[in-house]
């Protein structure tokens, strides 16, 4: 990915939110460290498989069996890339490709044999996605965004898409149970990207918005509304998180600043995920509020939903692959926030900051951190609590964007405020 260098804005403030709970959220899976996964798909059985672009003569398909634990390569692609893969209900998976005779590889036997469908210039092939058991998008990239489709398993093609401007593809999909389909564009040319919308199988499409916005993955929740996650902004670098698309009122609205943010799902209880540069935050309210997962090991991932809920991250700019412990609407639906109990005021600050914690900490000592954007600790200073109340003097500090930190009784809850 060509991007130029960009500076760091006030957005940064959310890289250094503190996890709020000490348990493990995430696992790291091994893969093989000769490669350079780009993809992965799960079956319903649970085996994993990763494609790979690793420019040396050990790309192809892998795949474990036992949870990414041992892996097996079912396809050698020798120095042939492999850029995307998808599976359906049934089981058959699909590989894109690059080149031609590997433009797009088919195995219905999970992977033990392979055929080849053609793809039309194939050399500019993104994406692949797959809606029901026959139809098949692949999304294409060059002087402008292309999406092709085939509704009869890959054997023939028609070119459904094509904006006509600008550097840009296709990166993600959804479908809504009314049978609409989104596309959200990535993009590297002005007066690009977005979000477009097709209410009829992708024969004639809408842009609804976001031009400019370089968005990086759509999700779609159970009321057919959209979850944007947009890594930038061709004009305005300081663009980027979280963005709604309400499917009612066909309006967008934006609900939540991350730094790059990247990877992001839904799942079956309306829990979102997003993953930025520094992290993953979650959200139980349909994105009115977010919290940090637990640790940073899923910063910067793609995210992949399976259909038991469990997420697999991988790593787009390291070659790493995590997956969630345990089904994400088990392993965190229940849980309670401690950054949700920690509030203060006012906000933005001149002199002095008042908190309060919703839990009895009345007549206790307890540590209070300023953090900057930097990761610098400015302020460590024992107060009293009062009333579950404290208020401590920031005026000294620079104005910007910082962390407050609450230390009691070994926990820690944190939220961030604006120094005038």
């Amino acid at each position: 990915m060509i991007r130029s260098k960009i500076i760091l804005t006030f957005l940064m403030v959310v890289l250094f939110i503190k996890m709020a709970i000490s348990q493990s959220f995430w696992e790291v899976l091994p893969i093989p460290d000769t490669i350079k996964a780009t993809s992965i798909a799960v079956n319903v059985s649970g085996d994993i498989f990763l494609s790979t672009c690793s420019t040396e003569y050990v790309d192809g398909i892998f795949k474990s069996h036992n949870g990414g634990y041992n892996w097996e390569k079912v396809f050698d692609a020798g120095q042939n890339s492999i850029i995307s893969l998808a599976i359906s209900d049934s089981g058959v998976l699909y590989a894109l490709g690059t080149f031609e005779g590997i433009d797009l590889l088919k195995s219905t036997d999970n992977g033990l044999t392979w055929s080849v469908l053609p793809v039309p210039d194939s050399y500019l092939n993104q994406k692949i996605f797959l809606k029901g058991e026959d139809t098949i998008f692949v999304s294409q990239w060059g002087d402008a965004a292309v999406l092709l489709r085939s509704v009869d398993g890959g054997l023939n093609w028609e070119q459904v898409f094509n904006n006509n401007y600008g550097v840009q593809y296709v990166i993600d999909m959804a479908f809504s149970t009314e049978g609409e389909i989104y596309i959200g564009l990535m993009c590297y040319s002005v007066n690009s990207g977005g979000i477009y919308k097709s209410s009829d199988g992708g024969q004639t499409w809408d842009f609804l918005g976001l031009q400019n916005h370089q968005v990086s993955s759509i999700s779609i929740d159970s009321s057919n509304n959209l979850l944007i996650t947009v890594w930038s902004n061709m004009i305005d670098i300081g663009i980027s998180g979280n963005y709604c698309y309400n499917h009612n009122t066909n309006e967008f609205s934006s609900i939540y600043f991350a730094w790059e943010a990247y990877g992001s799902a839904i799942n079956t209880k309306n829990e979102y995920f997003t993953t930025f540069n520094s992290g993953t935050l979650h959200s139980i309210d349909e994105g009115l509020t977010y919290n940090m997962m637990m640790g940073d090991t899923a910063a910067g991932c793609e995210l992949y939903l399976t259909k038991d809920n469990y997420i697999y991250g991988l790593g787009q700019f390291s070659n790493y692959l995590v997956k969630t412990i345990k089904p994400t609407v088990t392993a965190v639906s229940n849980n309670r926030y401690e950054s949700q109990l920690l509030t203060i005021s006012p906000n933005p600050v001149k002199d002095r900051l008042n908190g309060r914690v919703s839990l009895n900490l009345s007549k206790t000592y307890t540590v209070i951190e300023i953090i900057d954007v930097t990761g610098k600790c400015l302020i460590n200073s024992q107060v009293e609590m009062v009333n579950d109340c404290f208020s401590i003097d920031v005026s000294k500090i620079k104005s910007g964007f910082y962390l407050v930190q609450l230390c009691s009784n070994g926990l820690k809850y944190s939220t961030t405020f604006v120094k005038n």
